[in-house]
């Protein structure tokens, strides 16, 4: 039995006098406890030695001694190297790795480890339940619901079954950590408790919930205090989600379709149809001539076809490559991510192949300096022909600056 007060409680057995505990605790460590079986007598108080992650290793008595067996090693994620007998955990105190209460000693052996959110199984360094929120977004680590401490356990503990300790009390991080959870819990209650709800925890909806994480819900409950992800999910055909009552089968092929057991899995960078049109449009003439060094001059007319944006640039450019050619070229060619034509001036790092004699072809790849190509920054492709010879493969920073319609 357990009472608001989380420093005491009281152990009612099947048979038998009940066990009474107050814990006492200092800058969220466990420093002793006090120990009574029965309702007489003034009960005994024990010291708890710890270690680094708050472990509990060793008990001595109020003399100071320390009591027989009570000495406890542990593995890397929790598993006993020396167990201590059932005269100590859980006797004296159940509390063992990082603090938590152990569920794998004693008479009740379940082989878990109660980290208050969730039970934790050491021999495998996992939780046996999915973490019902995702902590960290930045963090891939965060997406595996079941892992321990960030996989991480000599450095990290989990004192919720959420949150791992590296999270300073009061940061952004541990603020959207609990905010998270405190939203899971109030949309599981309105589950259980609210409008439609079955008056009991857990019902069916929330159980299942639990076990597969329908992620529009997810997401509707991540956005509620600020997290936004930018991917989307898109319900499979044939998918719908009915009221707390009334009809739905939450085992039937349509609703399991559209759960996800891990969150990664859900997930997936979608590419929607306005991140594949491209912002803007290009034409332009250059010249350029290549041996040992790379050399490019050019002007350059940039349209955006999403505003009312007409713009010209003039240019030049050097760089080196594997090249012998010297020609002049017209092309046209497509932007993406430029919000704006002025954001077109600057540095840009440009891949050219030309080939040809005569008749001259010429592809160019471009993009924003200090950025990488195709992941959200300002990048383009350009198509040209004209007049000259030669062939090759070269790379030049081109200086773009602007001579028209920029301001």
């Amino acid at each position: 039995m357990y009472i608001a007060f989380p420093e005491f409680e009281e152990t009612l057995p099947p048979t038998g006098a009940g066990t009474q505990r107050s814990n006492y605790y200092l800058a969220g460590q466990l420093m002793a406890v006090w120990v009574r079986t029965g309702t007489t007598g003034s009960g005994a108080l024990y010291y708890a030695y710890s270690d680094h992650l708050g472990s509990v290793v060793a008990w001595a008595n109020a003399s100071g001694a320390l009591v027989s067996g009570s000495l406890a090693r542990y593995e890397p994620y929790g598993g006993y190297r020396t167990k201590p007998p059932a005269t100590v955990n859980p006797d004296i105190s159940d509390r063992g790795f990082t603090g938590h209460r152990q569920n794998n000693s004693g008479t009740y052996d379940f082989g878990l480890v109660y980290m208050n959110a969730r039970y934790y199984l050491p021999e495998v360094g996992r939780f046996i339940s999915a973490d019902t929120i995702v902590p960290e977004p930045k963090d891939p680590q965060s997406y595996n619901r079941y892992s321990y401490a960030n996989n991480s356990p000599l450095n990290f503990t989990d004192p919720t079954g959420h949150c791992i300790n590296n999270y300073e009390i009061g940061s952004d991080d541990m603020d959207t950590c609990i905010a998270g959870w405190n939203a899971v819990v109030n949309y599981l209650a309105e589950a259980a408790y609210g409008p439609g709800g079955s008056g009991e925890f857990p019902n069916a909806t929330v159980a299942d919930w639990l076990m597969n994480a329908e992620i529009s819900t997810l997401e509707k409950l991540m956005a509620s205090y600020g997290i936004g992800y930018g991917y989307t999910w898109t319900p499979p055909q044939g998918y719908s989600m009915s009221g707390w009552r009334g009809g739905t089968d939450l085992k039937s092929p349509a609703v399991r379709a559209g759960v996800c057991q891990y969150w990664q899995g859900c997930y997936e960078p979608m590419v929607t149809g306005d991140e594949m049109r491209p912002d803007a449009f290009i034409a332009g003439v250059s010249g350029s001539a290549a041996g040992v060094v790379y050399s490019t001059v050019g002007i350059e007319r940039v349209v955006n076809l999403h505003k009312n944006q007409r713009s010209v640039y003039v240019y030049h450019g050097q760089g080196a490559g594997v090249a012998l050619e010297g020609d002049g070229s017209g092309y046209v060619g497509f932007v993406w991510n430029l919000e704006n034509n002025l954001d077109y001036e600057g540095i840009s790092p440009t891949l050219t192949a030309d080939i040809g004699a005569g008749g001259h072809f010429q592809a160019s790849l471009f993009w924003e300096v200090g950025t990488v190509p195709f992941t959200g920054e300002t990048w383009g492709v350009s198509l040209g022909s004209g007049g000259g010879g030669g062939a090759g493969v070269t790379g030049s920073f081109g200086h773009y600056s602007c001579a028209f319609g920029c301001r």
